[in-house]
């Protein structure tokens, strides 16, 4: 393989983990911030889930037209957790939408959920343990391409 593409190659994983360390790396004011008192929670939502039943935390509210879908286990541990949310109480909640959003009618992109300005769910953002991986990826295909170059110059000049 030329060194160039193995540059390349490298160059591309590093940047790739660049952006996703970047977007990983979003504030609470970078995100959509909705108000509202919880109409519905429970752990189950019409079919939803489909898979790691216990798991998921559907939130409905009234200010808002989709429910929301929580991956408990991807909460950072607080004192207070989702499951101490009751219905009647009033949060404020931080989350984005994407296509799925209208067409599911379920938001799965919940980031922070604050009651009485107390955290009750922090989203772990895993994308900043493989924007890491990506860079080291990255890092180790261009030392290996860098060691076949010098090897290769190394053999071409009599020295090994």
């Amino acid at each position: 393989m030329k060194f160039y593409k193995i540059m390349i190659t490298s160059l591309l994983f590093v940047i790739g983990g660049l952006i996703l360390l970047y977007k990983s790396n979003r504030e609470r004011s970078d995100y959509i911030n909705t108000t509202g008192t919880i109409t519905y929670f429970s752990k189950e939502y019409k079919e939803f889930p489909k898979r790691f039943r216990g798991s998921y935390r559907y939130l409905k509210i009234d200010s808002y037209p989709y429910v929301f879908e929580i991956y408990e286990p991807n909460s950072v541990r607080n004192l207070q957790t989702i499951d101490d949310l009751r219905v009647g109480d009033n949060i404020e909640i931080y989350y984005s939408e994407n296509s799925d959003t209208q067409v599911t009618g379920i938001n799965n992109n919940v980031e922070f959920i604050d009651y009485q300005s107390i955290p009750f769910f922090i989203n772990i953002r895993f994308e900043d343990m493989f924007s890491y991986v990506f860079m080291g990826v990255g890092v180790m295909i261009a030392i290996v391409g860098l060691n076949i170059k010098v090897n290769k110059y190394l053999i071409s000049k009599g020295y090994r």
